[in-house]
């Protein structure tokens, strides 16, 4: 399970008992929320939609996919906002491994995705793309500094609908 709303993951076994939890890259741990009150109704209601952290993920294998909504300190804003940002994680390891982009398809952002051994498949808009990821993602190391790698998927295919 990845919580959509704070930097954190969960990994349980087919009977959902907690087997550990890990943490996103991303530094919020608590869900940001502004709570406002409707004094004539005695109410209180959320006063702005609360910050997305994550947006959606998929899991193949051992390692985790998250699509992260928020800009990571060392990334590009030209290249984040004409793509959307996979963050793999390694479960056995519980840590970050490494990143990549999918591209945008015009004005259309990755909507879904699922991951498959070694082949992404992802909705832009009217479009299907596949990546096939092949080795690349078993063999990355955190860099020492804990820089975040960034890099383009190979061997991509786009179906247009």
């Amino acid at each position: 399970y990845t919580y959509r709303y704070r930097n954190q993951y969960i990994v349980a076994n087919d009977s959902l008992q907690l087997q550990r939890l890990g943490k996103t890259i991303d530094t919020i741990s608590q869900a940001q929320i502004q709570v406002g009150t409707i004094a004539s109704k005695n109410q209180q209601k959320l006063a702005a939609p609360a910050i997305k952290v994550n947006k959606s993920s998929a899991s193949s294998e051992n390692y985790l996919f998250v699509n992260s909504k928020l800009l990571g300190s060392k990334e590009s804003l030209v290249l984040w906002k004409e793509s959307s940002v996979i963050d793999v994680y390694d479960l056995v390891k519980n840590r970050y491994e490494f990143s990549f982009y999918v591209e945008d398809i015009g004005k259309s952002k990755l909507r879904t995705f699922q991951v498959f051994n070694d082949t992404f498949i992802g909705l832009i808009g009217n479009h299907i793309v596949r990546y096939q990821l092949g080795d690349r993602f078993k063999q990355t190391q955190i860099s020492p500094d804990l820089t975040v790698q960034k890099s383009k998927p190979k061997n991509n295919t786009r179906i247009s609908g």
